[in-house]
């Protein structure tokens, strides 16, 4: 079972009038493909990267991504490279944060109000 599959399960398994059970918001960390610059990776990174696989799997990170926009409350944010394309291109992202070599995308759910906050 992959994370989508997961996040998708916790989704249908949640009743529909216990919103307060939904996580408020959901994090997508995922592991980039191996850039261009050639810094040494932590033995740790390098293991989970045997055990995982190289990063960049667009179908897989669409389907986690549609699959957090159903089980969370409020919003996801989804860690990208920088100059990498958006996972989707509807919903667009509600705001985007950039930093020096990544940026972070913030989805709101959908059908959801969201509660005032700092954009």
């Amino acid at each position: 079972e992959d994370a989508s599959d997961a996040l998708s399960r916790v989704a249908e398994e949640m009743p529909v009038d216990d919103e307060t059970r939904r996580p408020d918001a959901i994090l997508i960390d995922p592991m980039f493909p191996e850039g261009k610059n050639k810094a040494a990776v932590k033995k740790e990174a390098v293991l989970l990267r045997m055990l995982v696989g190289e990063g960049a799997r667009p179908q897989e990170d669409e389907a986690l991504l549609k699959a957090a926009l159903e089980a969370a409350r409020w919003r996801v944010a989804v860690k990208r490279p920088l100059k990498a394309p958006k996972i989707l291109d509807t919903p667009p992202p509600q705001a985007t944060f950039k930093g020096k070599s990544v940026r972070v995308d913030r989805y709101a759910c959908q059908d959801r109000s969201i509660p005032n906050s700092r954009s």
